[in-house]
This record gives C-alpha cells, structure tokens and sequence, in this order.
C-alpha cells in the first residue's frame, strides 16, 4: 500500500508538467493572481517566479481536474486575511501543490488564525510537495472529506493546532520535516492515515491528537 502510494507521488511530480496551458507570473503581477486562479480550467498550471507575493485573501481552486500551482526558486506567498486559507482546494481531482512558502503574513497577537495554510476539501488525488507551510494557520494542511491526499517532503511549522488536522480524510503524510506546531497530527471522524518516515519534533509536547463529538463531549462531563 505504501510503496504504491509513493510511486503515485513520483508520477506526479514528473508527469505535472504535461498539461494543456501554462501561465507564468512575477511578484509584480500579484494583483492578476485572484481572477487568474477564478477562471483557471481543467488542465492548467501556474508557476510562479522567484519573489515575495502578499495577497490580502487567499488563492482558491474549485471543481478542478488536473492542475499544478509551483514555484520556481524561492517564492513567499503570503495572506493578510487571518481567517482565510492561504490556499483552498475544493472539489477537485489530481492537484499537485509544489514548492511554494506559504504563510499568513502579520500574525495576530491577541488570539489564533484560524485559516489554514492549505485547506483540501471534498477533493482527491492532491499532492502537497516540498513546500514550506508556515503557521500560524490553523494547520499547515486541513483535509476535509477528501482522499488519496499525498503529503510529501513538506517543511511543516508554527502552525496553531496541528501540523496537519484530518476530518474524514484518507492521508499519506511521508517524509516531512513537522516541528513547532501544537500538536504534529490531528484527526477528527473516520480517517485513513499513512504516517511513515516524518521528523517530528517541539509540536508543543503533543505528536498526535485525536479528537470527536463523544470524546469533546466526555470532556465535559
């Protein structure tokens, strides 16, 4: 099951570059990149030159088959908006997500974002490979009803509730690099995890929390 999983990955990373249309941007054309990713089609990719790009809100896919957002050198893509993902994938099949730095920008002080970095829900076959997911968010990777997600060779950090948090989501997390975070792996419903070959360290004393209505229910008993 492993070894099949991550030779799908390998596929990916390969194969994501034989796709219908290419659009390429710099960071002085952030502005374009909201009504770019809106009306994106099936089959597109986006690269993203080296530079700092800070957008106010993030970056959305919807009903999407078949598409890579990369970077190319080192990009910074950062979101003011605290409550909103710095990337959201819904509905959508075979994404790969691949060598980006994704952040919120301005932390807040007072209290915790609750955005995640990359928001994956109600989708299948996404790759989020070797990128930088830096909190705060709420997680560097959010997997909702989604599955076959493949989280691969990630740097995942200072996020506020979980390196990564699973609801009802089948999952490979496999050789990423997940420190300082609240916990390194949260899952919440029926969840499938393939956890292998991670390195895992200061996730705030906690590697693995698992969590439901009952047992938050138990709690407040």
């Amino acid at each position: 099951m492993k070894t099949s999983l991550i030779c799908l990955i390998a596929i990916l990373l390969l194969t994501g570059t034989a796709l219908s249309e290419t659009y390429r941007y710099s960071p002085g054309q952030t502005y374009l990149l909201p009504e770019a990713f809106a009306n994106l089609e099936s089959g597109d990719r986006v690269v993203l030159e080296r530079g700092n790009y800070t957008l106010e809100h993030g970056l959305r896919l919807t009903d999407l088959s078949n598409i890579t957002i990369e970077g190319q050198g080192r990009v910074n893509l950062q979101v003011n908006d605290l409550d909103s993902p710095v990337l959201e994938i819904m509905g959508c099949t075979d994404v790969t997500i691949k060598q980006l730095r994704l952040s919120h920008k301005n932390p807040g002080k007072e209290y915790q974002c609750e955005g995640a970095v990359i928001k994956v829900a109600n989708s299948e076959k996404v790759l989020v490979a070797r990128n930088h997911l830096n909190g705060c968010g709420a997680a560097g990777v959010y997997a909702v009803q989604s599955k076959e997600i493949f989280v691969y060779q990630n740097r995942i950090y200072n996020n506020t509730y979980a390196g990564v948090w699973l609801t009802d989501a089948q999952v490979l997390v496999h050789d990423n690099d997940i420190y300082d975070n609240a916990a390194a792996l949260s899952t919440y419903g029926k969840c499938d995890v393939t956890f292998t070959e991670n390195r895992i360290r200061d996730n705030a004393g906690n590697d693995y929390v698992k969590g439901g209505y009952f047992e938050r229910a138990i709690k407040d008993l």
